[in-house]
Parts: C-alpha cells; structure tokens; sequence
C-alpha cells in the first residue's frame, strides 16, 4: 500500500518553547504547517507500523523503514504516526519549486517560496565552446568568465540548471541566459520573471477572556482578528506583554463653528471639538481649501481666515485614531469695512477741529482788555477830569 503527503513547513517568530501541531494526514495534498523558532512541532503523518515508508525533506531521504536520521532533533513514531522537531531552527523550513524556461524569447513566470529553493531550468550548452550569460535584471551574475559571489546561487553548465537557496525577497527580479557558439552566433535566448511568495496568516481573537494561539510567518505579514467597536463611546487599550502599543486616545467630540467678518471683507472661521491629537481639515462646496485660498494660517489648523469675496458651504472635519466628525456652515460674503469707517473717522476729526477753533476763539476774546473812550480831558488845580463812554473814571495824582 502507497501513502503520499507532502507538508509544507514554515518558520514563525515567537517566543522560545513553544509546542505546535499539525495534521498532515490527508493522501496527495501539501499541508500548511508551522513551527515555532526554537521550539517544537509535532507532525501527524499517517500511521506506517505495517507498510514500508520514507520521509523525505526537499526531496532528500531523512528517515525510512530501513534508515534512522543522524539528526538528534527528529524522532518519529511509527505506531502514531508523529514525526517532531525539537529546538526548530531556520534549517528546518523551505519548499523546492520548480519552473522550466527554455523556450526561446519568451519571459516565462516563475515563482518561488521564501526560505525555500527554486530550480529553473534554462538552456543547456550544447558545445563546449558556448559561451553564455546569466543576467539578473539585465546585470551579469554568472558567466563562463566570470564566477558568481552568492553562494546561494549555482548553476550546472551540463543540465542548465539555475537554482536559489534560501529565497529572500531580493531575488525577485527578472533573470535571463543568453548562450551564444564560439563564433558569436546566438544558441538560446530566454527569460524568467521570478516572484518570491510569502505566507499571511490570520487569526481569529474575538472570543472574550480567552487566550489565542496565533501564528505568523517569520518576515511576514500576521492579521488578528480582534473585537470590533460597536459604539463611537467606547475605550479600547491594545498591549503587548502588558505594555500599551497603541494609546487610548478620546474620541472626537461634535464640532462647534464659529465666524467672524474682519476688515478688508476677510472673515475668519474657528473650528473647536474636544478629544485627543485632533487633526483638522477644511473644504469649501466639497473641494478641500488649499493655501491659496486661504490669507493666513495653514489649511490644517482649528480656524482659517478666508480671503475676501469667499461664500459657499464650509465644512471642518475633525479626526482621531478613535473617532472623527464633521460640522458645515454656510458663508456669505463680508462687506468690506475699510470706507464705512475711514468716513467716521473723518467727521470726527472734522468735529473735534470745530469744537478746538470755536473754544479757542472764545478764550481770546474773554481776556481781551476793554477799550475805554474819553470825550473830554480837563485839568483843575492838579485834578484830571475826564468822561468816560460807559464808564466814569478818576484819577488823581500829587
């Protein structure tokens, strides 16, 4: 009886010491299984006491019926069934794919699993005096004159086969082999965009009072599913090992507006909410206020003074990372106050003119001494006599 599985091992990157399990039971399927770096992951295989069995780790023999593994991190059952690894470690993941690009000026799709292997298998040499050229976005990473750095590279001239070793990210990229004769007459020209795939994990954390076991791929991308807010009230505080990572922060409270008509017909609008790191934006008719329209202060503050001649349907909008709200009002155009009291202001002065020339006239004419007219003068024995128009005065002297 044959029993086919394969099982796709990942590494995550959590704490040490921590135990997974995976089912891979299940004949001619892959199964998607993880461990944890430095701790242990036990593997359901099918049960193999009376049939004959080898497992193989990227194709390669570790254990059979008839060979024990010289790893002292792998143990298997054959009664259970369970394969495990102890002390997991980056060896342990990786998956070999493979991908054949020899057809001539034809970029071929290739993909490969990081932390794994791919083999592409490109045109072999047909003469021992081709010459060829491994590029990777059009630079040169392997020719017959020139040897590659990488070590995660090889390529075999005989069979043409190019593989990678512990996939990263910087191996996508484009690769082309072109191979030409000894009198420079082209042999084969093909390419191969390679994609390098990652794994996202997710998991679901909404069972109140209960903790989850969550996995993620190491360098990978991991979405919780966490509790959903169901009221713009309520408080929320996100921690890791009891340390906050992301701050409560209250919510936005409803905008309040207010406006106010300046000199020169500018008006100025102010925009008040409570809650905490607000930030503000402004539009006008549903078209966001840019610099230009405004005169002063910058279009992300809590008020704006608008330029002259501005009307329509101003709207503040307020938001946090908890919450945000909104508020309209409606601007009309300001008159422009600038004549209205330069005109005021000239009358007063005007009045104030008057009223200092009229009291000072006035003063003068108070303390001015009075002109006294004699109609006749006479002198009788040493006495000086005199009429006086509206008066009657006397002097006399020794």
């Amino acid at each position: 009886m044959l029993i086919m599985g394969a099982v796709l091992l990942l590494l995550i990157g959590v704490a040490d010491g921590v135990e997974t399990f995976c089912n891979a039971t299940q004949p001619h399927i892959t199964t998607q299984c993880f461990g944890s770096l430095g701790g242990t992951v036990e593997v359901q295989l099918p049960k193999t006491q009376d049939h004959r069995y080898v497992l193989k780790k990227n194709n390669v023999p570790i254990l059979s019926d008839r060979r024990q593994t010289t790893n002292i991190r792998y143990s298997f059952n054959v009664s259970t069934g369970m394969f495990a690894i102890k002390e997991f470690n980056r060896t342990d993941k990786g998956v070999k794919t493979f991908c054949n690009a020899t057809q001539p000026h034809i970029t071929t799709q290739c993909f490969g699993s990081l932390g794994g292997t791919v083999k592409v298998q490109l045109p072999a040499k047909t003469s021992q005096d081709d010459i060829y050229k491994l590029k990777k976005d059009n630079v040169v990473v392997l020719s017959k004159s020139s040897e590659t750095t990488n070590f995660r590279y090889s390529f075999n001239i005989s069979t043409g086969i190019f593989a990678i070793k512990d996939i990263d990210w910087s191996d996508n990229g484009t690769y082309s082999m072109e191979l030409h004769d000894a009198a420079g007459g082209e042999v084969a020209n093909t390419k191969c965009n390679l994609t390098i795939q990652g794994v996202k994990t997710f998991c679901d954390a909404t069972q109140p009072h209960l903790t989850t076991q969550c996995f993620g791929s190491l360098g990978e991308t991991v979405e919780v599913q966490l509790p959903t807010k169901t009221s713009q009230n309520y408080i929320y505080k996100l921690k890791k090992n009891n340390v906050p990572i992301v701050k409560y922060k209250t919510p936005v409270s409803s905008p309040l507006l207010s406006r106010e008509c300046l000199s020169r017909g500018q008006q100025r609008v102010s925009c008040s909410a409570g809650g905490d790191g607000l930030h503000y934006s402004w539009s006008l008719d549903g078209l966001p206020l840019n610099d230009t329209r405004l005169l002063s202060g910058p279009s992300g503050a809590s008020d704006v003074t608008l330029e002259p001649g501005r009307s329509g349907l101003l709207t503040c909008s307020v938001r946090n990372n908890v919450s945000h709200a909104a508020a309209n009002i409606t601007l009309s155009v300001c008159d422009d106050r600038t004549p209205f009291i330069a005109r005021s202001l000239t009358v007063v002065l005007l009045l104030l003119a008057a009223l200092g020339v009229y009291w000072a006239l006035k003063k003068k004419k108070t303390s001015r001494p009075r002109d006294i007219a004699l109609s006749s003068m006479a002198v009788d024995d040493g006495m000086l006599y005199g009429n006086v128009s509206g008066a009657t005065g006397r002097a006399g002297g020794e």
